[in-house]
């Protein structure tokens, strides 16, 4: 007579290989929501994010900043750091007699953190369709000279020391939300961005940590963890600001666009609400530095900038009148572009 354990056996066995089918198809089934939610090339590129991990790719300082970009590295095949010290295929040596060269500069949206390779960045884009409409193609180059995380200043600082040598005919700044990140931080007085979501402090949690499952429930924590800090940052600078009505006002409504913010719901545009005055006085500076340095080096700047200080409904003449390193209101998604004035 078989005994009852016997009996059991293949039915654990059923019933376990079930919840391991059942789980692999949730693992792979978060994989694919978390990198295709974060923008993320991979799940490997999303679970270095989460981990705060830094690519070999990069220069540091010793506060841990990106700096810089390493010569003739790579992140396997989606990304190549060239000779020269910028993404894609480098710049043609020595500089054809009747060749057009255009540098782009900026942060990550200029580099293409997120593209599937480096023919598909904003820079290797507008090189294609560039060369499409030339007469001579091969004399068309469009060289990528953005650093993720780049603000405008550190954009320009890169193109002084590194791309101004290439001598280019003309010179993008496409820089998006950097610099109102940057004077976020300071307004509130942290930085949790520089935290990493998943900590790892052991085997245990460096196994679990390539679980995309794992990932998401330790992530949600810490998000909240975040946001409670940002909420107490908040509350810090309002007690600080009792002494006007102006001031109270101006604190409720960073809190209220953050809380929005935090729901899904916020205006992109309520991010202006973060900046600190001095810092739009300083991005306009930066501005005119990069148009004379341009200048400096024969070459045509031209700007593609968020439009930090402006609320979104401003008219032509006040957009004109207040912001003049930009020449073009586009209101669909409060950019401003185009070519600097002679």
């Amino acid at each position: 007579m078989a005994k009852p354990g016997r009996k059991l056996l293949p039915r654990i066995l059923l019933a376990g290989g079930a919840a391991a089918l059942a789980l692999a198809g949730a693992e792979a089934g978060m994989r694919a929501y978390l990198v295709s939610k974060s923008g993320a090339t991979d799940f490997a590129s999303y679970r270095r994010r989460c981990l705060g991990e830094q690519l070999a790719i990069f220069e540091q300082d010793a506060a841990g900043e990106l700096t810089d970009l390493r010569p003739g590295q790579h992140q396997g095949k989606l990304i190549t750091i060239n000779r020269q010290g910028f993404r894609g295929a480098p710049a043609l040596e020595p500089k054809p007699a009747d060749g057009f060269r255009i540098v782009c500069i900026g942060g990550s949206g200029c580099f293409g953190t997120t593209s599937s390779g480096d023919a598909a960045t904003f820079p290797a884009f507008l090189e294609k369709s560039l060369r499409e409409n030339a007469n001579d193609p091969a004399a068309v180059e469009v060289l990528n000279g953005g650093l993720p995380g780049a603000t405008t200043a550190l954009a320009i600082t890169r193109f002084e020391q590194r791309l101004r040598p290439l001598r280019p005919d003309l010179v993008i700044l496409y820089n998006l939300i950097n610099d109102i990140l940057q004077s976020r931080r300071a307004k509130l007085g942290l930085d949790p961005r520089m935290r990493p979501l998943v900590p790892v402090s052991g085997p245990v949690s460096s196994l679990l940590s390539h679980s995309a499952i794992y990932l998401a429930i330790v992530s949600a924590r810490t998000e909240r963890e975040k946001a409670a800090e940002i909420a107490e940052a908040n509350r810090a600078q309002a007690d600080q600001a009792r002494g006007t009505p102006a001031a109270r006002e101006r604190a409720r409504a960073v809190e209220q666009a953050v809380t929005r913010e935090q729901a899904g719901s916020g205006d992109a545009n309520e991010k202006n609400l973060y900046l600190v005055p001095e810092h739009v006085a300083e991005f306009r500076a930066q501005l005119e530095r990069f148009a004379r340095l341009a200048r400096q080096s024969g070459a045509t700047p031209v700007f593609c900038t968020f439009a930090m200080r402006f609320r979104g409904d401003e008219t032509q003449r006040e957009y004109q009148e207040n912001g003049p390193a930009t020449a073009r209101y586009m209101p669909d998604w409060k950019m401003a572009w185009g070519r600097s004035a002679p």
